[in-house]
């Protein structure tokens, strides 16, 4: 009932009540997988480090967790340590071959380095995968215009704009 409690409070925006609650819960089940995932999710809104210490603990609750493994890599791509968050990523896409996020922000981060074809291969496994996610299109797009692959930038950027009329990325790249 703690757990619920917290989902509440983190409804209404008591973000300091929620985490009580959170942590109430824990006392009663320290291995509360749900209420571990919440504590981590709010201390990462906050770029708490906290946020580490319970990502760490639910994986070691559910090792086979991929929203835990890929939280924790979220909050390390935020704090700008690709190489641990790149990891991560991949390993959440061996478990998942379905997740489409990790692979986006696999292209991200590859993109960051230069590694724009490497980046592109995950845009399209992730496009495979979701055929309407706008955000993709848009970044394959960038990934297209840094090989000087015009075409296949303005291409990318038009069906983003086609699927999200509010992509702005993708709007000044047709511009460009």
């Amino acid at each position: 009932s703690y757990f619920y409690l917290g989902i509440i409070a983190k409804e209404q925006g008591d973000t300091s009540k929620a985490i009580l609650l959170f942590e109430k819960s824990l006392v009663y089940d320290d291995k509360y997988y749900n209420a571990i995932m919440q504590l981590g999710n709010i201390y990462a809104e906050s770029n708490n480090p906290k946020a580490l210490m319970f990502f760490d603990r639910a994986i070691k609750v559910n090792e086979f967790s991929d929203e835990a493994l890929y939280a924790k890599g979220l909050y390390l791509q935020k704090e700008n340590l690709y190489k641990d968050a790149v990891a991560l990523y991949e390993t959440v896409a061996r478990m998942n071959p379905a997740h489409i996020l990790c692979r986006y922000n696999l292209a991200y981060i590859n993109g960051l380095f230069g590694n724009y074809n490497k980046a592109i291969d995950y845009l399209d496994q992730a496009i495979e995968l979701a055929p309407e996610y706008a955000d993709a299109y848009t970044l394959r797009g960038t990934m297209k215009e840094q090989l000087k692959n015009s075409t296949g930038a303005y291409n990318d950027y038009k069906h983003a704009l086609q699927l999200d009329e509010h992509q702005e990325l993708a709007e000044k790249g047709l511009k460009r």
